[in-house]
């Protein structure tokens, strides 16, 4: 039997104390009530966020799961990550540094690997 992840909802939150923090394209001030998905917001400001509806927040762990693959048993010179709860993949360095800015599709991904490395 497939097991189904439940994908996360948007929820009311409230910021409590002082100070703003910015989250994506928006500021957000104290005291204001706000929706969001639980992974939008910065990790260093879950104190300071409370759901506005009263109840508990749990806070998802990781933002991305760490999918590396070796690519037709080539030295891991570039390594794809695949992103939490998408399709989409990212291409990185042997530094760790993301090379592409937009997320991939896994052939893609993969075609561009082997383009850098012949």
């Amino acid at each position: 039997m497939e097991q189904v992840q439940e994908t996360p909802k948007k929820e009311r939150y409230k910021k409590i104390g002082g100070g703003s923090f910015r989250m994506g394209n928006r500021i957000i001030k104290p005291g204001q009530v706000f929706e969001a998905y639980p992974f939008d917001i910065p990790e260093t400001v879950h104190d300071l966020v409370v759901l506005a509806d009263g109840g508990v927040t749990i806070w998802p762990q990781n933002k991305e799961k760490i999918v590396v693959e070796k690519i037709d048993g080539a030295k891991p010179v570039y390594t794809t990550r695949q992103r939490e709860n998408t399709e989409w993949w990212d291409i990185f360095d042997l530094n760790g540094k993301k090379i592409n800015e937009k997320g991939l599709p896994k052939e893609a991904a993969e075609k561009l690997i082997q383009n850098l490395m012949a």
